[in-house]
């Protein structure tokens, strides 16, 4: 028997790299990739997709704060330019 391929089109550093993120950031979660990755179709420059599956922490939660909507201009880009 042969030994099989790696599930998804990443290099071996690349792996641990991002499994040391989820594990510091997310651990205990199940993370899935998916896109040209998995597809075996990437490029070198192509990004990695995934989606995890988080639950939310215990204990109460402060709501996100609402960004700007598409008809607001963003805070930042709101002041005039200095000439």
């Amino acid at each position: 028997m042969g030994i099989a391929p790696p599930a998804i089109d990443v290099t071996a550093g690349e792996r641990r790299t991002v499994l040391a993120l989820l594990n510091r950031h997310l651990p205990n979660t199940t993370a899935w990739a998916y896109g040209s990755r998995v597809k075996w179709t990437s490029r070198p420059e192509s990004d990695l997709d995934l989606v995890v599956f988080a639950r939310s922490p215990p204990g109460p939660t402060r709501p996100a704060t609402p960004g700007p909507t598409p008809a607001e201009p963003h805070p930042r880009h709101s002041r005039p330019a200095l000439r």
